[in-house]
């Protein structure tokens, strides 16, 4: 999972709580910005772990067939489910315990309801602007065109 961040000081404690939480193989990228004076934008978390990962071959296909054949048996293929069905579970432990922590220290922005509005207020207010951008575009090339027959 990629979390991208407003700023480094999120950035931080989104990784934090993905060591934390278990996700070992995590990491930040754009920390830092080329500019000291500037702060670093497009702060990305990468929230990973590959400590859960399970491969095994069961089986295989001939090149010269279409046809597949096992190579474990039955109470292998079982004992293969068990441990997946263990890491499944254990990674959505850790994916709560993620979300506990990220609750915890990241502090959601206080939203202004009264600057909300709902779709179809929306997209009338951008067809007014529109229009009024168009009409503003009309009259300038009007004038420059009557300024141009001036001279």
């Amino acid at each position: 999972m990629h979390v991208l961040c407003a700023d480094a000081q999120i950035a931080q404690k989104v990784l934090t709580s993905a060591l934390q939480a278990g996700f070992r193989e995590s990491g930040a990228t754009n920390i830092a910005s080329s500019a000291p004076s500037q702060s670093a934008t497009n702060v990305m978390v990468a929230v990973r772990s590959t400590g859960l990962a399970l491969d095994s071959v069961i089986g295989l296909m001939h090149d010269d067939s279409t046809e597949y054949c096992s190579i474990v048996d039955e109470t292998c293929l079982r004992t293969l489910v068990s441990i997946a069905t263990e890491r499944f579970q254990t990674n959505t432990e850790r994916i709560h315990r993620l979300q506990t922590l990220m609750r915890t220290v990241i502090t959601p922005a206080k939203v202004d309801e009264s600057k909300w509005e709902d779709a179809a207020s929306r997209r009338e207010r951008k067809i007014a602007e529109g229009l009024q951008r168009q009409a503003e575009t009309r009259l300038k090339n009007e004038q420059e065109e009557a300024e141009l027959d001036l001279s």
